[in-house]
C-alpha cells in the first residue's frame, strides 16, 4: 500500500491585504485574545466537547465555525463548564470566506475522536496559513499523518481534554 494524500490549492490561502484586514477585524471581534479555531460540522466525531472542556485551562477564545446537530448541547456544555464567554459559535462560513478565519487564529484545534475523521483537510488549510495544529492520535486515520507532532503542531490522545489544554 502507498499513501496518496489529498492536496489543496494553497493560493486560496494567501495572506493578501484584504485577507489580513478581515483577519484583524475577526481578532478584534474576540478582544484580541489568543484565538483557537475549529472548523467543521458540529457532530459526534469532531470532539469539540473536549476542546470546550479544555478551555477551562486555556486563557484564550475558542471559535467554532460550522453548524450541526450538536450545537445546542455544545453551547450548554460551554455554559456548564463556565467558559461560554470564551467559546464562540459563528455558524457556517462559506469555504471561500474561511481564509481570514485561519489567518486570525493563533492555533488550529482538531480534537476529533474516532476514525470517522479520516484525514481532516482543514489541517492542510490551516497549515497553508502557517498556523500550528493541535490534533489527536486517532488510530488508523490520516489525522496524525497530516500534521505531524513536533513538526507542524502537537498530537495528543483522543478524548483527553487535559492533554489538549496542555498542548
Amino acid at each position: 500500500c502507498h499513501v496518496v494524500p489529498y492536496g489543496i490549492d494553497v493560493s486560496q490561502f494567501d495572506a493578501t491585504e484584504e485577507v489580513l484586514a478581515k483577519a484583524a477585524a475577526i481578532r478584534a471581534r474576540f478582544r484580541n485574545r489568543p484565538l483557537l479555531l475549529g472548523v467543521g460540522r458540529l457532530i459526534y466525531y469532531k470532539g469539540f466537547e473536549h476542546a470546550i472542556r479544555a478551555m477551562a485551562n486555556i486563557d484564550a477564545a475558542l471559535v467554532l465555525v460550522g453548524s450541526g446537530p450538536l450545537r445546542a448541547s455544545l453551547e450548554q456544555l460551554a455554559r456548564e463548564a463556565g467558559v461560554a464567554e470564551r467559546v464562540h459559535f459563528v455558524g457556517e462560513v462559506h469555504n471561500h470566506e474561511l481564509t481570514p478565519w485561519y489567518h486570525a487564529c493563533d492555533l488550529y484545534a482538531l480534537p476529533s475522536t474516532v476514525k470517522s475523521e479520516a484525514f481532516a483537510i482543514v489541517q492542510l488549510e490551516a497549515m497553508a496559513c502557517a498556523r500550528p495544529i493541535v490534533n489527536t492520535a486517532i488510530p488508523r486515520s490520516g489525522v496524525p499523518f497530516v500534521s505531524r507532532s513536533g513538526e507542524s503542531g502537537l498530537t495528543v490522545p483522543p478524548s483527553d481534554a487535559g492533554a489538549f489544554a496542555s498542548a
